[in-house]
């Protein structure tokens, strides 16, 4: 007979794991919020100042978990004359974005903010496109009709092929450290209503697999059924800590696992399938396997 004490003991992290859910590049372990809500801050009068660590943590997520299928970088900017109102550069983007899903049905994107020396807005959009020069004159000419249809050189600029070109996504990270020049992310005087830094088509970034510690220890019980083996590892514990520590050389502040709140590894999916395959073969498992 099994001394349960000696299959419960290991769980230190039972109560405290609510599921973990995979994404294509980033695993999310999500736990039970403690204390008081916050409110939401007040927006009706405040003024963006500039890329918050929050936005960019949220962008680097959503680029990771995308580079699958972007594939091509178009530049928007303007020529001579350009808007000083957010709200107006906002509505040329978001006109350019509606014609170019009608233009290319099912169409992706992300697209990130900046401001040139200049003082002029520009946004990189990024496509599931590919750089052809048929799909960059079709974009050109979408863009230069909103902005000035009648300035050449503007069209002449954003038919360059230089202005769509192949883009390999690689990570979140690797996206912030190409567009973060303080410059760029700083708002002119006289700049107002700027508004969000980035955005991305709905569905971009794909709903997770998403799994439960009893799901987990369910399909890789520390029991063996047929030989009595006990197994000194809990799986879900094993779990956490490969991922954590694989992310702990990837982020030497990193406190995935020093924390009772949701934490996100942004690289973890990976890691995270190789240690639960490892378990798979190690372990037997049952005939109820995870969906991942």
């Amino acid at each position: 007979m099994v001394d349960a004490t000696l299959v419960s003991s290991p769980i230190s992290q039972q109560n405290t794991l609510e599921s973990i859910e995979v994404f294509p590049a980033s695993l999310r372990v999500k736990r039970p919020f403690k204390g008081e809500k916050p409110l939401p801050p007040l927006r009706q009068s405040t003024t963006l100042q500039g890329f918050s660590d929050k936005s960019r943590s949220r962008l680097r997520f959503t680029a990771a978990n995308s580079a699958n299928f972007l594939r091509s970088q178009f530049c928007c900017t303007y020529h001579n004359v350009w808007p000083i109102d957010g709200r107006e550069f906002k509505r040329h983007l978001n006109v350019f974005l509606t014609n170019a899903r009608r233009q290319f049905p099912f169409l992706s994107y992300l697209w990130v903010a900046e401001f040139q020396t200049r003082g002029a807005p520009h946004a990189h959009v990024y496509l599931d496109l590919p750089a052809t020069p048929e799909n960059r004159n079709k974009l050109a000419a979408i863009w230069c009709r909103i902005v000035d249809k009648n300035d050449a050189q503007l069209l002449a600029f954003h038919r360059h092929p230089k202005n769509m070109i192949e883009w390999q996504m690689y990570s979140g990270s690797y996206l912030c450290k190409y567009l973060d020049k303080a410059h760029q992310k700083a708002i002119p005087e006289g700049f107002r209503n700027f508004g969000r830094w980035w955005g991305n088509s709905r569905g971009l970034v794909p709903e997770p697999d998403v799994v439960t510690p009893a799901e987990l220890r369910e399909e890789l019980p520390q029991v063996d059924e047929e030989t009595g083996e006990i197994h000194d590892q809990d799986p879900v514990k094993f779990l956490i800590r490969t991922v954590g520590r694989y992310h702990e050389k990837k982020n030497r502040r990193s406190w995935f696992r020093k924390t009772s709140r949701t934490s996100t590894a942004l690289t973890g999916a990976a890691i995270f399938r190789q240690s639960l395959e490892y378990l798979r073969r190690t372990r037997g498992g049952n005939d109820n396997p995870c969906p991942f």
